[in-house]
């Protein structure tokens, strides 16, 4: 699982490269509220 989040992770950074800034702080916020569920149910 713990591959699947590095994956993840990557995957990430690499949109928050091509969106625009606002685009990207709203998905960095999502990212970080759903970590913990991600976490949990691994």
């Amino acid at each position: 699982m713990r591959f699947a989040a590095a994956l993840v992770t990557i995957v990430a950074l690499g949109l928050l490269l091509l969106v625009p800034p606002p685009v990207a702080i709203l998905l960095s916020c999502l990212i970080l509220l759903a970590w913990p569920i991600l976490d949990r149910s691994r």
